[in-house]
């Protein structure tokens, strides 16, 4: 019963947050219903956290102040969408009495159409099945785990929890985690986020569980934008059916928060790059800015791909100066403007000193000298699998099988080519190479050089951020935006195979799945010495009841693996076979 509860719980909150998303998007902006869609998820999740820091700031973070505010929103957002819709009927009418009629009796189904476009949603109904299956997928898993562990990350699933207890007036502010970490070094969005629902759900672990895998199937609904309609099921199928994708989701990451704002900023940084009218202010440009905002305050490692951003601005534009700031002026300064309440706040509190030297400090205190070594090591590390040739290498009688074993685990998690999967890693580099040699036309994710500079910019932009050296690679580390393009690339490619070599290729992606994340699963459920790491005290200090606590069942794990081989069965059926 209480598992059924959590699966409620957690379904309230995906529709909720979407529907939210979405309503006020086809109000307040000039999107396309397609966009809208894309865009609904992140959006209604920063409408959450803007409730949610509103609640603190007043002191009013209570159930029934956020019930009211959301409602009022709700009310809001359907008042003037209808006001839009019929504003032609009550001027072109004789009389308002008879606009009035016309509305109510004539014309309901056209406001229907507009909340729900039912076109759109009948020739997309495929892929909203397989995220609502994969959401179920997720949930499962969720309510089976008994402790975050076997990635090396540190406890920050813990401290993000803790410091959104902060958010909802539980927690004093001067906390100090791990011996460094403050309230203000982490940027504040996913803990609003989150607390929003742990206020009005209630203040269990169990909650803030379900809520952080909301951002990682709003990611997924952002791959129409870039892929033809036909591949879009392929994408969402290669994502689901990865190890790292199901990982980040799952532990309570923002950067996956973060990355869908970072992908909404390029997508309407695309817009501004095809631009050739000489006006200053635009909406692409505002969203632009408005999703990098939002991105830095999801996680300040966000930086890496608005830098990412004005280089290619630079490189695209070179002398022409005007074109440059014309271009970054409105997309920065929305940007900042999207900061500013929380960095007043923030000085407001600490004070400008501490403040900012909180937020600095996460990325470690080395010289640069020793950060320049420690960036290249890290690249490396991300690049091939060091830890796992070592154990294979320096032979242990005593630990060899307990090391390689989750060696090889890791590699799905930090270590890039086993991020994608071997299976697809492979792919690309076919990809990459055929490609080079002009043999293979396919469709650009994105424009060639910036494609470039996003994939170098981001990848060594996460090397120097991360404090290491780390052996075991660190994919994690803001690499999420990259792997998302690059899952992109290989189901370009993978959609123009043989029918059949496609699905030899799932196949074996899907078995690289259970000899990762599947047999991790296993390892914890056996209660396994392998994947127990600190984290373990974490929970039992600070009495923590994850949902496997409360639920004492394990039935939801066979609902996951029902899950995923509907998943596994769609991706065969996929008949995506261009050429």
């Amino acid at each position: 019963m209480v598992a059924l509860q959590l699966y409620f719980l957690g379904f309230i909150a995906l529709v909720l947050t979407f529907s939210l998303g979405y309503l006020s998007l086809r109000t307040i902006t000039n999107l396309s219903v397609k966009e809208c869609l894309a865009f609904a998820g992140g959006w209604g999740c920063a409408l959450h956290g803007a409730i949610a820091f509103l609640g603190f700031t007043v002191g009013l973070s209570t159930r029934f102040f956020f019930l009211s505010v959301t409602c009022g929103l709700f009310i809001l957002f359907l008042s003037l969408l209808f006001w839009q819709k019929y504003s032609v009927y009550l001027s072109d009418s004789p009389t308002k009495n008879q606009a009035i009629i016309e509305i109510i009796l004539l014309k309901i189904n056209g406001i229907t159409k507009i909340l729900f476009p039912t076109d759109y949603f009948n020739l997309n109904a495929s892929r909203w099945f397989v995220l609502l299956i994969y959401w179920l997928t997720l949930a499962s898993v969720q309510l089976c785990i008994p402790i975050y562990s076997g990635s090396d990350w540190y406890g920050d699933w813990w401290l993000h929890y803790d410091v959104a207890q902060f958010y909802l007036g539980e927690k004093a502010g001067d906390t100090i985690y791990f011996g460094i970490y403050t309230v203000t070094s982490r940027t504040p969005l996913f803990n609003l986020f989150i607390s929003y629902y742990l206020g009005l759900f209630g203040n269990g672990f169990s909650v803030y569980q379900l809520a952080a895998l909301l951002p990682g199937i709003f990611l997924l609904t952002t791959i129409p934008l870039f892929l033809r309609s036909r591949k879009v099921i392929l994408a969402l199928i290669l994502l689901a059916l990865n190890p790292y994708m199901n990982h980040m989701i799952i532990f309570p990451w923002p950067k996956i928060l973060t990355s869908i704002y970072i992908i909404a900023g390029i997508y309407f940084y695309l817009k501004i790059r095809k631009e050739v009218a000489s006006t200053w202010l635009n909406h692409s440009r505002l969203y632009c800015g408005i999703s990098l905002g939002l991105a830095m305050l999801g996680h300040p490692s966000a930086l890496i791909y608005v830098v990412a951003i004005a280089v290619d601005n630079l490189w695209l534009n070179r002398g022409h100066f005007l074109n440059i700031i014309r271009q970054l002026t409105i997309p920065l300064s929305s940007a900042f403007a999207v900061l500013l309440p929380w960095l007043l706040w923030g000085i407001n509190r600490y004070g400008i000193t501490e403040f900012f030297h909180n937020s600095a400090i996460t990325t470690g205190k080395a010289s640069i000298a020793v950060r320049i070594v420690d960036t290249v090591k890290n690249a490396l590390y991300t690049l091939e699998p060091h830890r796992l040739l070592n154990e294979f290498l320096n032979i242990d009688p005593e630990r060899t099988r307990i090391g390689a074993w989750n060696s090889w685990l890791l590699l799905y998690y930090d270590v890039l080519p086993g991020t994608l999967t071997l299976t697809m890693a492979g792919l690309l580099m076919v990809t990459a190479i055929k490609r080079y040699f002009n043999k293979i036309p396919l469709q650009s994710i994105l424009p060639h050089s910036f494609f470039v500079i996003i994939v170098m910019v981001g990848f060594w932009g996460g090397c120097i951020l991360q404090p290491g050296p780390n052996p075991g690679g660190i994919v994690g580390e803001s690499m999420t935006p990259i792997f998302f393009f690059l899952v992109l690339v290989v189901t370009e490619y993978l959609s123009v195979l043989p029918i059949n070599v496609k699905r030899s290729l799932l196949l074996l992606s899907c078995g690289e799945f259970l000899l990762s994340f599947g047999l991790h699963m296993s390892f914890m459920a056996m209660d396994s010495p392998i994947v127990w790491d600190s984290n373990l005290n974490l929970k039992f200090n600070n009495d923590l009841f994850f949902a496997r606590d409360l639920t004492e069942t394990a039935w939801p794990i066979f609902v996951g693996a029902i899950s995923f081989l509907i998943l596994f069965a769609i991706g065969c059926k996929n008949p995506v076979n261009e050429k």
